[in-house]
């Protein structure tokens, strides 16, 4: 399984990488930029995709798979498609399968999840900076611990998967379904939409 995690505020300093990395397993991928953010992604190679403008210090990461149907079956997005999709994430509407997408540009973080929320990401406010990641447990080590909601572990009761989209953890957010989040000047607004399937026709 692929992962991400990051830290962005105006703290991030790059003589501090060696704590940061503390934090998650070793990285494929690492961006750096002081006062701003640091992101690391890595996992399984094959679902753990990255690019970086050097000009402008602009980059994406993508999680997951994305299965793109064609008339002899599907086939699962290479790199240079999600390269694509992190240029246009309007293209990401309709897509099938299990999938993060991050993007930065300027000082705007984007993040959008899979219709069915498979691929999960978490964030949490700790005094002036926002920490992301896809592993509630690495927010919670950074945090140095965390408390369980158990308002929250209760939809879980006897079933495998909870019922709401609400984060099992206190001061810990998560994103639901169809995700969208943004972060912009340390500010975090996000929205996600339950999953509807399509309307099915039967022929009579």
């Amino acid at each position: 399984m692929s992962w991400l995690f990051g830290i962005i505020g105006p703290n991030i300093r790059n003589g501090d990488l060696h704590r940061y990395r503390t934090f998650h397993d070793t990285q494929i991928y690492e961006y750096v930029k002081e006062g701003s953010h640091y992101f690391a992604g890595g996992g399984n190679i094959q679902t753990c995709f990255s690019g970086k403008n050097a000009a402008d210090g602009s980059f994406w990461m993508g999680l997951g798979i994305i299965l793109q149907t064609e008339d002899r079956g599907s086939k699962i997005y290479s790199r240079e498609e999600w390269s694509s999709i992190a240029h246009n994430a309007e293209m990401l509407k309709g897509q099938n399968g299990h999938y993060v997408l991050l993007t930065f540009d300027g000082n705007l973080f984007n993040i959008q999840t899979d219709a069915l929320g498979l691929r999960t990401i978490y964030w949490a406010q700790i005094e002036n900076e926002i920490v992301i990641s896809t592993r509630m447990d690495w927010i919670a080590k950074y945090r140095n611990g965390s408390t369980v909601d158990y308002r929250n572990t209760g939809s879980r009761w006897l079933l495998f998967n909870q019922l709401s989209y609400r984060s099992l953890v206190k001061e810990t957010n998560r994103l639901g379904p169809n995700g969208k989040m943004t972060v912009r000047n340390n500010r975090v607004t996000f929205t996600s939409e339950l999953f509807t399937p399509p309307p099915r026709i039967y022929d009579n």
